[in-house]
This record gives C-alpha cells, structure tokens and sequence, in this order.
C-alpha cells in the first residue's frame, strides 16, 4: 500500500467548503467522479466522516452533524498498488495529521470493500472496483469506465468485453480482458491499449495531486 500523501501545502486560508455543506458535498462528489476510489470521504471536524456514496440530503445533513467539514481522505487503486490521499480544506498546521488519523481508521474498511467486491464472484473483472465496458459498431470501440458519470451506448453498439484491474499472484494489479466472443478479440486487444492509457492519465494527474 503505498505511503499517505498530502495533498499541498498546509493551507493559508481556509477553503469555501470548511464552512458550506453544500460547497463540501460538491466537492466530495465531483472528486468521486474523477478517479477510482476504493473509499472517499469528507472528514468533519469532529474526526468522524461521511462517505461520498451516500445520498447528497445525507451526505449534507452528516456534515452539519460533524460541525463542518475538516477535509477529504480517500483511498484509491493506482495501476500497481493502494494509495491513501488527504486534502485539507482548513487552513493549520495540524490539520493534515488529523485528517491522516482519520484515513487510518478508514483503511480496514477500504480493504474489506475491496475484499468483498473480489470475493463476489469467480469473474473479476466483473466486479473489480477499476474496469471498462467496451462497447463496439463492428469499426470503433467506445469504453465506459467504472468510476465515471456516462450515458448509455449508441443504439445498435454490441457489447465486446469488459476490460480491468485484478490482483496478480505477486500481490500487484495487472490490467487483463474479458472477451465476450472472438470476433471482438482486436477490438479489445485495443481496448486494453486505451486502458493502459487510462490508468497512465490517471496517475499522471494524481500525481498533480501528491498521491504518491
């Protein structure tokens, strides 16, 4: 599991969200959206947390609840290994560490959700918390990725196979194919391709976020 990262400098002043629940609920789920969380939650200051699967009335009415919201802490799978990640929203010296207890006590939980969706089913990739539906018209491939808001495909599209992360027998994630029938084998040979692509976009820009 790779080391907790913050994601900047301690704070001079405090971000919007510390002191609005909408603002912090917009925060948490637009954060959602962009990369592939195990886990991803607001922080209150009162140390305890909500998750950003919940419904936004709840997600809100938690962060009321907490006294505000201290900042997000997640835990994500990157291409090859778990990483935790923290961003503060209130400015202080301190607020990193707490919000890093509070990824601490969020970890056995992240590691059972992540247990849990693989120990589902024999198909992995049918559960796995980072993956891609391909889509084709016989010419081009369209790819739906798991942890993005998407409408549905085109009229017509047949569905070639599932693309995603699973665990390998050294412990690390490798990117393996699900392949609906034979006919969609290039199809998904370059769908893997673009997911390898993918997964390289994404750390490139956690990166950007000193996820590490």
């Amino acid at each position: 599991m790779g080391a907790v990262a913050g994601a900047a400098r301690p704070l001079k002043n405090d971000h919007p969200a510390a002191h609005d629940a909408t603002e912090a609920r917009i925060f948490l789920q637009k954060e959602a959206a962009r990369f592939p969380w195990i886990i991803l939650s607001i922080v209150g200051r009162d140390g305890r947390s909500v998750r950003s699967t919940l419904p936004a009335a709840e997600i809100e009415a938690r962060i009321h609840q907490m006294n505000g919201a201290l900042g997000l802490a997640g835990l994500i799978l990157l291409r090859d290994r778990l990483a935790t990640y923290v961003r503060p929203f209130v400015a202080g010296l301190d607020v990193e560490e707490r919000l890093t207890a509070a990824m601490e006590a969020l970890k056995p939980i992240a590691t059972e959700i992540l247990k849990e969706e693989t120990a589902k089913s024999e198909d992995a990739q049918r559960v796995s918390p980072v993956s891609a539906t391909v889509f084709t018209n016989g010419k081009l491939l369209s790819m739906f990725y798991s942890w993005e808001r998407h409408e549905k495909p085109e009229p017509g599209w047949e569905l070639a196979g599932t693309v995603y992360l699973a665990k390998t027998s050294s412990g690390n994630f490798g990117v393996n194919a699900h392949v609906n029938a034979p006919k969609f084998e290039k199809i998904m040979q370059q769908a893997s391709r673009r997911f390898e692509a993918k997964m390289e976009e994404v750390q490139k820009a956690l990166r950007s976020m000193k996820v590490e």
